[in-house]
């Protein structure tokens, strides 16, 4: 079953959705031929298969990030892909004001819990893995979005690297 992870706040379209039964991210699920719509620049996504426990269990986890331009990558560790952590931040509000870009975007998508309030079922789901482990997957996903969101990348990869040092993930 495909996900939804975020519709474009700008024309409505699902830009991002991910496949619960292949485990994988999917661009533009409606569309047909994969393409990112026009105001697309960033998507992240995190699903955790938890146990009844608690635990994370790794085969059903995964966080991936998607930049306009370049695709997608599965990134295993956010602390060492500064620019997968500081999109997270912007649409998760942990980066202050004055570290969000400039020019003009907007941010679709929510955590599990804000998809749990809006639809029971789309944050919070029971996912059946090949090891036919049966856990609860939470699902957090954002895209950012913007009316030119080739220059929105190229501005937040700048501010990355002022920041960070580094020159992108």
């Amino acid at each position: 079953m495909i996900r939804s992870v975020s519709h474009c706040p700008y024309c409505g379209h699902l830009s991002a959705g991910i496949d619960d039964k292949q485990l994988e991210f999917v661009l533009a699920p409606d569309h047909g031929d994969g393409q990112p719509y026009p105001h697309l620049a960033f998507v992240w996504v995190g699903l955790h298969a938890l146990t009844r426990s608690c635990r994370i269990v790794s085969e059903g986890s995964r966080v991936w990030f998607w930049i306009r331009g370049e695709g997608t990558k599965l990134v295993p560790d956010m602390r060492k892909a500064p620019l997968a952590e500081y999109v997270s931040g912007i649409c998760c509000d942990d980066e202050v004001e004055e570290s969000h870009p400039q020019g003009e975007y907007r941010i679709g998508g929510a955590s599990a819990g804000g998809r749990e309030e809006e639809r029971p079922g789309s944050g919070e789901f029971h996912l059946h893995l090949p090891s036919s482990q049966r856990v609860v997957a939470i699902l957090d996903g954002y895209g950012i979005y913007g009316p030119d969101p080739d220059a929105l990348v190229a501005e937040v990869r700048r501010f990355v690297a002022v920041i960070t040092g580094a020159v992108g993930d």
